[in-house]
């Protein structure tokens, strides 16, 4: 079972989500709707600073609910996505398979940070 926190940040037409621990594919729906009521706050282009340093691979039908997520985010509006990573390998390989397919179709763009603070430093170079 893991956890999700979303904060959203109209003023920096921003947004950022910590996924923690292995999420199934009812709180990766959670997840999505959360993302989408946050997005509605924000303009076209907001960014995203995606910390997925405490989260475990997804099983194989939560991916699906992921890409589905990611593909979302990107029809939403979101113009650029920092990953924060942690010491997963597989979980980072899972958001890259996810946010490339993602990203190809919806046209967004995706950096990789250490921490937070990284993160929304690459978003204020290129949001």
């Amino acid at each position: 079972m893991g956890s999700y926190n979303i904060e959203v940040d109209p003023t920096n037409n921003r947004m950022e989500l910590k996924l923690a621990g292995q999420l199934d594919e009812s709180e990766l729906a959670e997840v999505v709707d959360a993302v989408a009521e946050g997005a509605a706050q924000l303009d076209d282009g907001w960014g995203l600073i995606n910390d997925i340093s405490s989260y475990k691979p997804a099983t194989e039908n939560a991916e699906e609910r992921l890409k589905e997520g990611a593909k979302k985010a990107g029809q939403l509006g979101m113009g650029t996505v920092v990953r924060v990573t942690g010491e997963s390998i597989t979980a980072e390989f899972q958001w890259e398979r996810v946010g490339e397919e993602a990203a190809s179709e919806t046209g967004y763009e995706i950096f990789q940070a250490e921490t937070v603070e990284d993160a929304a430093a690459v978003l204020d170079e290129h949001q």
